[in-house]
């Protein structure tokens, strides 16, 4: 993962994405025993870098000169779990392996 380029960038961002998804999904068990500080602040780290990869993803197709498809593949992604490790393994990774 090169992380002097925009798509090495967007490929941390997904990743950190996706293990903040699963981690807040993880942490609303703890809710049951009225522990809602750690969500609290998961919550607002993955709303950050789920906002962070949204915007990134746009800077990166418009480099890239990604189709709709993609783009709206690569985003609906975020929704899912594991979804941007999927997205990472079948998009990113090929078209950083393509320049």
């Amino acid at each position: 993962m090169n992380l002097k380029s925009n798509l090495g960038i967007l490929r941390l961002l997904a990743l950190f994405e996706g293990i903040t998804f699963l981690l807040l999904l993880i942490n609303m068990g703890l809710k049951q025993y009225e522990m809602n500080f750690p969500n609290h602040i998961l919550g607002m780290l993955h709303g950050g870098l789920f906002i962070a990869y949204s915007l990134w993803l746009f800077v990166v197709a418009r480099n890239k000169k990604w189709s709709i498809v993609t783009i709206a593949l690569s985003f609906f992604a975020s929704f899912i779990p594991f979804g941007t490790f999927a997205v990472d393994h079948f998009i990113f990774k090929k078209a950083q392996s393509k320049s």
